[in-house]
């Protein structure tokens, strides 16, 4: 499972490299760590705070 949203990922990063080459690998690791628990819904709510808020801060 973990396999497949790394490829997911990877594919995110190929297709939109400008706004996710921002994104540290660190924080694409702990989304996979994240996927893997068993409440997914809310660790993939969780990580699209946490990721758009690290987006954000790197902008400004």
């Amino acid at each position: 499972m973990a396999f497949l949203y790394l490829i997911y990922y990877y594919n995110l990063l190929k297709e939109f490299k400008t706004f996710y080459a921002k994104i540290p690998y660190e924080i694409l690791l702990k989304m996979l760590v994240l996927y893997n628990e068993p409440h997914i819904h809310q660790a993939k709510e969780l990580v699209t705070q946490k990721l758009e808020k690290e987006c954000v801060a790197k902008q400004i």
